[in-house]
């Protein structure tokens, strides 16, 4: 198991112990980015944004899906341009 923390909506209690998820739901996601849940919503509905996936019915974000696309919208300047992958 990696040594990384997660954010408290990360990790859910079980009977045995404290286990560390691999995805969150939709607000949950939200939250660790600090954008809105429309914001998350918007970006699904145009193709932008970070990877989900859908279980039946129900939006997750992959944690390390999420930290990369952290990852890829560092800038170090205004003028700096990046191009999709």
């Amino acid at each position: 198991m990696s040594s990384k923390t997660y954010p408290p909506e990360a990790v859910s209690d079980h009977r045995k112990g404290a286990v560390q998820t691999a995805f969150l739901a939709e607000k949950q996601a939200a939250s660790y980015l600090n954008m809105s849940v429309q914001w998350l919503r918007k970006c699904r509905a145009n193709g932008s944004g970070p990877c989900w996936v859908k279980f039946e019915h129900a939006i997750r974000y992959p944690i390390r899906d999420l930290e990369s696309y952290a990852e890829k919208s560092c800038r170090r300047f205004t003028g700096e341009v990046r191009h999709p992958d």
